[in-house]
């Protein structure tokens, strides 16, 4: 582990002004003592002198170390006459893309299309034949017709001069249009001879001169920034082929025998390296020395063993940094910013991690934004967070700062969806609690008994009007029969006799030592007495009346309230234990359930200026954001500003709004009484927080 992560150690440079070190992101060179790179390096070297090997692939993943490996090797045998290499790179090559916008994790990325027309395959072809003619100066193939334009010294400017005047004179001359001089001057007669034989020299010489430049860029025309080029003949099917006669000079002249091929494989498409496949076979055929191919390319380029049918010999690099490694390569290589952040925290996010190059671009980022922010009373694990989602999706980081994007549109309105449906449960409850307090006081009758002896009352009225209609002996007694249990009239005012009738409905009168009997339903008894309610839930009510329910529903109903207003001020991360979210991105929703970025991230994504509040203002309001513990002396300047702009009456209704300087402001503004009551509410709680600090108590 130790020899892999000094592999690819984060290299670093002075700058000329002053003693700082900065982390450079561009592949290393310098990897010679790496016990890996030794592996790789014996590798290369056995391939290429093998007379078998012609194509190479160097294969890993992106940011796996593949470039930097090919660098080291270059830069160790390049002045060793062993091997003459020439580098292509697509980097710069533009390319269409397609948003692969279904891929639901943090490494979701645009994706090239795959199926190069013909037409990209020309402009790749024509940026690698213009590598290979720009890599060389123009002096070592003179006789290859790409020209370039050079920049001619001197000399060369007063010899073309020197011919056009020479020329000039000796036409005027030989066609006696100069007689004036001619007339002063004797001159020999073998000097006609001599200058018809100069005017034909310099004839000659600018008509070459004319050709080169006039001629010679008619087939191709460079722009080496934009990797552009314009063919006079466009229907050319490949590029390479047409020009294969320079190719072949080329390599013969040059003596080029290691080509270095990168970023290929960025287009997702095989047909070029078919073709390059094909030109190595050529030039390995028709030039006196090997010449060798080596790709760096992905795993995932070729399908199934097409790889392997393709290439001679294939060397798969194995990643530095990968989810299981990066926290190490952290801690080792940037001790100093470990050491500022959470260990939990940053273990968790470095299994995000696979990539050295944006692992570094995070590293030096990070330390850019906190020298810039550490003024603010800042979170250094917020701040991390939000540049590695900076460095994952910055698309989306872009928008922040036009108050759009995914994060703006997860605090600003599925926070309040959130928001709306918890309030809307407790309101629910509320009238829940309402309505049962309303029935509570409703209930005219004070007392059990009383409510018994009404409705025992009536059952024995409907007793009554059915014993009138037969006469019995004085030995006959009624029962009243409920679910099969026989009750004496003396029974029928207890409470347990009249919740059998209420709860079966169902009852039976029964005349004993008579084969008499008639039913009716209690429901009839309930609805003489009170239609609206049965006299189970009068029963329930009076019991809860006389057991004090109704204060336990103020209360409950207050405190619910009070619920509501903690729900509207709470920050999403306590949101989300009582409700869900739905976030695309793993490594985003890490962040915003762990409350690395919250409702502050807009503190940590662009500067402050000291001009509406002050610093310390600022740190306040952060501080009452998240819900901090309060600073109670922090000395504020613009408490007006901070009211009615930044905190509002829910936030500074907040233990963590509790301050000196706050509550003074409150105190001297009449305007500000509504502030001044949930402030003095807040005060008088009898927390910890309010007796942290007993002059808020005097």
């Amino acid at each position: 582990m130790n020899q892999s992560s000094s592999a690819q150690r984060l290299e670093t440079e002075q700058s000329n002004s002053s003693n700082f070190k900065i982390t450079v992101l561009s592949p290393s060179d310098n990897l010679e003592s790496s016990a890996s790179y030794k592996n790789y390096e014996k590798r290369l070297v056995a391939a290429l002198r093998h007379e078998l090997v012609l194509n190479i692939a160097l294969t890993g993943i992106y940011g796996s170390g593949k470039s930097s490996i090919l660098n080291t090797f270059k830069r160790t045998y390049e002045n060793k006459n062993e091997w003459d290499f020439l580098e292509v790179s697509l980097s710069t090559f533009k390319v269409e893309k397609v948003s692969e916008g279904n891929q639901a994790d943090e490494e979701s990325i645009d994706k090239e299309v795959r199926g190069l027309t013909p037409d990209k395959i020309q402009l790749i072809e024509r940026s690698i034949l213009q590598q290979f003619f720009y890599a060389v100066p123009q002096s070592d193939i003179p006789l290859s017709r790409f020209k370039r334009i050079t920049q001619n010294s001197k000399e060369n400017y007063r010899e073309v001069l020197g011919v056009i005047i020479l020329g000039l004179w000796s036409y005027l001359y030989a066609f006696d249009l100069i007689g004036f001089i001619t007339d002063l001057i004797e001159f020999a007669n073998w000097y006609h001879y001599f200058n018809l034989v100069i005017l034909i020299a310099c004839t000659l010489f600018l008509i070459d001169k004319i050709f080169s430049y006039g001629f010679g860029l008619k087939e191709i025309k460079f722009n080496l920034h934009n990797a552009e080029f314009n063919i006079k003949n466009e229907q050319e099917k490949s590029i390479l082929n047409d020009h294969l006669d320079e190719i072949l000079y080329f390599f013969e002249t040059t003596g080029k025998n290691v080509v270095i091929i990168e970023d290929l494989d960025r287009f997702n498409d095989t047909e070029i390296f078919i073709r390059l496949r094909e030109l190595n076979s050529i030039i390995n055929k028709s030039c006196p020395h090997r010449v060798v191919f080596i790709y760096a390319i992905r795993d995932d380029i070729f399908e199934d063993n097409e790889r392997s049918k393709f290439f001679d010999y294939i060397i798969p690099v194995i990643p530095i940094v990968n989810p299981t490694t990066a926290y190490d390569i952290v801690i080792k290589e940037h001790s100093s910013i470990a050491n500022e952040l959470d260990n939990k925290f940053l273990l968790n996010t470095c299994l995000y991690f696979s990539d050295m190059r944006l692992l570094k671009n995070i590293l030096n980022e990070y330390e850019v934004y906190f020298d810039q922010l550490k003024v603010l009373d800042i979170d250094k694990n917020k701040l991390f967070a939000m540049v590695v989602y900076k460095n994952y999706h910055p698309n989306e980081f872009a928008k922040l700062n036009s108050n759009s994007g995914e994060i703006y549109e997860i605090f600003h309105k599925e926070k309040l969806k959130i928001v709306e449906i918890l309030a809307t449960e407790k309101y629910q409850f509320i009238s829940n609690l309402e309505l049962k307090k309303n029935k509570i006081l409703d209930e005219g009758l004070n007392s059990i008994k009383e409510l018994n002896s009404v409705y025992s009352y009536m059952v024995l009225r409907k007793l009554d009007s059915v014993m009138q209609q037969g006469t019995y002996g004085r030995q006959s007694k009624i029962n009243v029969v409920v679910d099969s249990k026989g009750y004496s009239i003396s029974n029928i005012v207890s409470t347990e006799v009249l919740k059998e009738m209420a709860q079966h409905q169902t009852i039976t009168l029964e005349v004993t030592n008579t084969s008499f009997t008639v039913s009716f339903n209690f429901s009839d008894i309930e609805d003489e007495v009170n239609p609206d309610t049965p006299y189970l839930d009068r029963l329930s009510n009076i019991e809860d009346k006389k057991n004090g329910e109704l204060e336990n529903l103020l209360n409950e109903e207050s405190n619910t309230r009070y619920e509501i207003q903690d729900t509207k001020r709470m920050m999403l991360r306590e949101l989300l234990n009582q409700s869900d979210i739905i976030i695309d991105k793993p490594l985003l929703k890490f962040f915003i359930t762990n409350g690395y970025i919250d409702e502050t991230y807009q503190s940590y994504i662009s500067y402050f200026f000291e001009e509406s509040i002050s610093l310390n203002d600022k740190n306040y309001a952060l501080l009452v954001s998240t819900f901090d513990e309060p600073d109670f002396e922090l000395e504020l300047k613009k408490c007006g500003e901070l009211v009615e702009n930044y905190l509002g009456l829910d936030k500074l209704s907040t233990h963590s709004a509790l301050n000196f300087t706050m509550l003074d402001f409150l105190l001297n503004n009449s305007s500000k009484t509504i502030y001044l009551e949930k402030y003095i509410e807040v005060i008088c709680d009898a927390s910890n927080l309010s007796r942290a600090c007993p002059q808020f108590n005097r």
